[in-house]
């Protein structure tokens, strides 16, 4: 195998399970147990790449989740100013000018303090449009479209899991770095080494914590990405299980706002990319749509 067959191939592994090992790691891939654990350990290594924990923010009180659709005369000075402010999840510049930026809070009142307070303070800033996440589906990026289940979310609404503060612990731990060993989580808890690998195992299994890799789609192939806002006519339930099935599609989000349909969309050229735009664009029920690639991208917290 080639480094970029070796590579492909630990990535595979780590979009499902963040948290497998390097033994395991060797175990799977058809190469030399040491050319394996090189390219393990210079993946881990890339910026590019985040093993992280993905969860329901309302499980961290943060069940208000928005997306920021803000323009400035200086977009380029916004993400580094953005990725400063609590509760900013993530943030992409756009080609339009437009910054997009994912926030997660703990209610309204705090949404508009940090609207009104930091983002349109900030001096460059001339517009901000707030659209609420609702609900919507979000689906693994992989290098090639498998027919990767997606994945559905809901905001605005509590959650049926039941979490204490030595979970959130090891939660806001796992999404700072989501292969946080097991006897660094003892320490910080001070439970056991057995007892923390317990609660860890009953997250996953209840479905509250999934820990996986999050590359840059241009690891995997993916060398354009957009977001798009869509406008619809009638109902938008019907429109995500359409969307949702389409291979380039990676998040789909229903709102309120000034979009009715939030999506991403991740292609492996622009004319792959303008071709998922137009059979987006000739779905029924599509009114208005908007495709802005992505110029850069940030991911402070990610959260589902």
């Amino acid at each position: 195998m080639t480094d970029d067959e070796i590579d492909a191939t630990i990535l595979e592994i780590l979009i499902d399970d963040g948290r497998a090992s390097g033994s395991e790691v060797v175990r799977r891939v058809d190469a030399p147990a040491w050319r394996v654990r090189s390219r393990l350990a210079s993946l881990l290594g890339t910026e590019g790449m985040r093993v992280t924990a993905f969860i329901d923010p309302v499980l961290i009180g943060r069940p208000i989740v928005a997306m920021l659709d803000i323009s400035s005369d200086d977009p380029g000075a916004l993400p580094d100013i953005l990725s400063g402010l609590d509760g900013v999840a993530w943030i992409a510049r756009c080609e339009s000018g437009r910054v997009y930026a994912q926030v997660s809070m703990a209610s309204t009142r705090d949404l508009m303090l940090l609207l009104d307070d930091h983002v349109r303070a900030i001096p460059a800033v001339s517009r901000v449009a707030t659209n609420l996440l609702l609900k919507g589906v979000t689906r693994p990026l992989r290098g090639s479209a498998q027919g990767e289940p997606a994945r559905p979310f809901t905001f605005l609404g509590g959650s049926p899991v039941q979490i204490d503060d030595i979970d959130r612990l090891m939660i806001v731990t796992l999404q700072r770095d989501g292969r946080t060993p097991f006897t660094e989580l003892s320490s910080l808890t001070g439970l056991s080494v057995p007892a923390v690998r317990q609660r860890f195992q009953r997250l996953v299994r209840t479905g509250t914590l999934s820990v996986v890799a999050r590359p840059w789609p241009s690891m995997l192939g993916r060398m354009c990405t957009a977001h798009l806002a869509v406008r619809t006519i009638g109902k938008t339930a019907p429109l995500v299980e359409v969307l949702a099935v389409l291979p380039d599609v990676t998040f789909v989000a229903e709102c309120a706002g000034d979009a009715d349909l939030l999506i991403e969309v991740s292609s492996a050229n622009r004319e792959r990319l303008e071709t998922q735009a137009a059979i987006i664009r000739g779905l029924p029920g599509v009114g208005r749509v908007i495709v802005d690639p992505h110029v850069d991208v940030r991911a402070t917290v990610p959260h589902f």
